[in-house]
């Protein structure tokens, strides 16, 4: 959906994905996805979720918590 410059269907994903991630106590990729999220929807909301999910990769001994992202949740354009 990303890739495709479907926004909303990219956010609906990513919101759908980090409950199921939640769940399954995939923690990591929760916060990869809360990332993404949060940079999609920009502003307060948008901060506050790469806020949590920096905290908890920074707990994790992650030094680049971008870079992590990168990794996890790949394929997502990049706003300029």
């Amino acid at each position: 959906a990303s890739q495709a410059g479907d926004e909303s269907k990219t956010i609906d994903h990513l919101k759908r994905a980090i409950a199921r991630l939640d769940d399954e106590s995939a923690r990591l990729f929760a916060a990869a996805a809360r990332r993404r999220l949060g940079a999609l929807l920009g502003g307060d909301e948008g901060r506050e979720l790469i806020d949590r999910a920096d905290a908890f990769l920074v707990e994790q001994s992650i030094k680049n918590p971008e870079k992590m992202t990168d990794c996890l949740a790949p394929g997502f354009k990049v706003r300029a």
